[in-house]
């Protein structure tokens, strides 16, 4: 699944981030008490007789029973695994232990009841549904707790009139920001408001008016509390144009401020944004020679798993003003004092961040690097794996802006020459597409989007490589039997675990259509469900069989919190068929390899010469004015961030505080004498003080730098 959005972050279907702290669970029946599982416990076998395992069985459907091992963990084991004696024990036990429909269980043929665990009266749901995002996630928990049979029905009595309110609610998406709730005309009114304000601050500062511009900004960022942009453009401007790095710093602390307190509910974009104001307030701390705390922010940034390779450029920057050899040479105003502690601390967060860019550095001397906004121009996705919101964009600024940053990637594999079959999650709402060459990974091709699927319960799309030199796959006709075993492939959470290509196993745990799944799960009715292991960044992916055929295009994880983990879902590949003939008259041109050795080594070695990672990129916000500096440095390498080459000991300025110890605001110490004459008509002389101005900044208070030309430091400059 795609890393870009939440809802390929682990897609938390209807529930949200706060069902999964309620604990929930799917399972076919109430879990057994203490009495019944004295007697299911016993030593399982396998099918072959060699390995056995000492478990507790805790339910059971009608091809396989869930187990709970020693140390608590619960494994979901098919009939076919088991031998005949502890298949005959599960049937046993599920005939003799099997509910009545009074009981609150599933009918025959129905799929597993769905139960909140701990949350038994209607006090708790109130408390759980106040960390709701949506009021679709509301909605989904009341109907959660009205179906449970744990709780009383005077409970449910007390539920069921706040049901209807918030299905109300949920009919004009209503959505929680910050403490309040509101319907959707409503954020769409506070949205354009904050777009307007945006661009007349943005007009203003064009104009000089920086006071007016200053206004116009915390005007916009009020208007619209979700939104960052505002304190964020307005910490670049002070920071890169008015050399302000105090102010500066202080924008930039919102910003982080509004986003690291819910970093768990962020999308990958709004992570990408958080990192970025993690990045840009460490820089300003630089400047201010807190280097304890901007190597702190540096540290929290490294932590969210998003490490791009400016924070590594910065690193290396702070590592050489720090160097024993740069503070023999230069002036102590240009260099930073570490100390040890400081120092193994700044040495360790520098690794850390050249591993997680896969060592991309740029040219020595570059100067600091504040990272650009990637535009949030899209609500939020809720996790229900509902389409895209239909509320208007607002207006973008420097929409020709051609910086782009990574925000995520996918999976796809090839089809046809030159065309790659992902998920429409993956590839929609960005602004570039790149796909990674399987041959060369440093390698990066242009990909664009040629069909998107318009059905939300069809997540397909095409995309169009021409420069791709891969063989097509197979897709099977026919779909694969229940419990048959595949293998998945993809590039999951590349930030932690590298950009190798992955592999895992699995056995089809259920085919459609899966009779009784409403609500948020209703998309889901036609996929194909495996019990595979699946994460971030393999959406898109392939599920082959033992031939090399793609049996299903990996989509997302149904009920992560479930127990033994979930069910990964995937697009069956008749579905594929259909969608890919209809888009692509083409198809079919050329004849897919299918493997001809029966070995699934064979089978993943096939599948893995055509399935390629997809890089996602969208377009930066850019400066409009006082770029001069960066006009003059075009022979620099593209970077994905605004560069700050200021010297450091004016900072930018071209002027520092005066060198004489005593001036104060252009003004030095001195004293002059004078004769006092006492009553009785004897006199003295004492010393009266008094200021003049300061002969070296003539009354200024400050002085030329001797150490940039023009503000720029020469290190820079090299």
């Amino acid at each position: 699944m795609s890393t870009r959005t939440r809802r390929s972050l682990l897609v938390y279907v209807g529930l949200g981030l706060s069902v999964c702290a309620a604990g929930l669970t799917a399972t076919e029946k109430q879990e057994p008490s203490r009495s019944e599982e004295v007697g299911r416990h016993r030593v399982w076998t396998d099918s072959t007789g060699q390995y056995r395992m000492d478990a507790t069985m805790i339910s059971a459907t009608a091809d396989s029973v869930q187990l709970r091992k020693p140390d608590g963990t619960t494994i979901l084991v098919p009939f076919s695994r088991l031998s005949a004696e502890d298949v005959a024990f599960v049937r046993g036990q599920s005939s003799a232990t099997k509910p009545s429909p009074a009981a609150g269980s599933s009918a025959p043929g129905q799929p597993s009841s769905i139960r909140l665990n701990g949350i038994d009266t209607a006090e708790k749901l109130v408390r759980l549904t106040a960390k709701a995002r949506t009021a679709r996630e509301c909605v989904s928990l009341y109907q959660l707790f009205l179906s449970d049979p744990a709780p009383s029905e005077a409970e449910k009595a007390k539920a069921r009139p706040q049901l209807t309110t918030w299905e109300q609610a949920a009919e004009s998406n209503s959505e929680r920001i910050g403490s309040k709730w509101y319907r959707q005309d409503e954020i769409v009114a506070m949205r354009l408001k904050e777009a307007t304000l945006y661009s007349d601050a943005m007009r203003l500062w064009e104009a000089r008016e920086f006071e007016l511009a200053s206004r116009k900004f915390n005007e916009a960022s009020r208007a619209y509390p979700d939104s960052i942009r505002s304190d964020f453009r307005l910490g670049l401007l002070q920071a890169i144009l008015a050399r302000d790095s105090s102010t500066a710093a202080k924008h930039f602390e919102t910003c982080v401020k509004s986003r690291f307190g819910k970093v768990d509910e962020l999308n990958q974009v709004e992570k990408t944004n958080l990192v970025a104001a993690l990045n840009n307030l460490a820089v300003t701390k630089v400047r201010q020679r807190e280097l304890n705390a901007a190597l702190a922010q540096w540290e929290r940034a490294i932590d969210l798993g998003v490490s791009p390779p400016e924070i590594g450029h910065n690193l290396a920057v702070l590592t050489k003003l720090s160097s024993d050899q740069a503070r023999m040479k230069l002036d102590p105003r240009l260099t930073v004092s570490l100390v040890p502690a400081e120092r193994r601390r700044l040495q360790d967060l520098y690794v850390k961040a050249i591993t997680a860019s896969d060592g991309e550095v740029l040219l020595p001397n570059t100067g600091w690097l504040y990272m650009a906004l990637v535009p949030e121009t899209k609500q939020r996705q809720p996790s229900t794996g509902a389409p895209p919101s239909t509320t208007p964009r607002p207006p973008r600024l420097q929409a020709s802006d051609a910086q782009l940053r990574l925000i995520g990637s996918g999976t796809g594999f090839v089809i046809q020459p030159g065309h790659v079959l992902t998920n429409a999650h993956v590839v929609r709402d960005v602004d570039v597409l790149q796909i990674v060459s399987p041959a060369d990974q440093k390698v990066r091709l242009p990909a664009t989007r040629l069909a998107i699927s318009e059905s939300s319960e069809l997540d397909l799309a095409l995309v169009s490589c021409p420069q791709l030199n891969a063989p097509p796959l197979s897709l099977a006709v026919q779909g694969p039997r229940l419990g048959a075993e595949i293998r998945l492939l993809g590039f999951p959470l590349p930030d932690d675990l590298g950009t190798s290509l992955k592999v895992t196993r699995g056995t089809i745990a259920a085919l459609p259509p899966h009779e009784g799944i409403t609500g948020e799960l209703a998309d889901y009715r036609g996929y194909y469900l495996y019990d595979a292991l699946i994460n971030p960044g393999n959406s898109g992916g392939p599920a082959c069989n033992m031939l090399g055929q793609v049996v299903a295009v990996n989509t997302a994880i149904l009920l992560p919190s479930a127990i033994g983990g979930g069910y990964a879902a995937g697009v069956p590949a008749p579905l594929a068929i259909d969608f890919v003939r209809a888009k692509l008259p083409t198809y079919a041109a050329s004849k897919p390899a299918i493997s001809t050795k029966d070995s699934w080594e064979s089978a993943v070695e096939l599948v893995g010469r055509s399935t390629v990672q997809i890089l996602l990129l969208q377009a930066t916000d850019g400066l409009s004015i006082g770029n001069d500096f960066q006009e003059a440095r075009r022979t620099k390498p593209k970077w994905n961030a605004y560069e700050d080459p200021w010297c450091m000991g004016c900072n930018g300025l071209g002027e520092c505080k005066c060198s004489i110890r005593d001036c104060r605001n252009g003004t030095i110490g001195s004293f002059r004498l004078e004769r006092v004459t006492f009553p009785d008509g004897a006199s003295a002389t004492r010393k009266v003080p008094f200021r003049v101005p300061c002969s070296t900044c003539r009354g200024t208070g400050r002085i030329p730098c001797k150490f940039c030309i023009q503000g720029l430091d020469p290190l820079f400059l090299n």
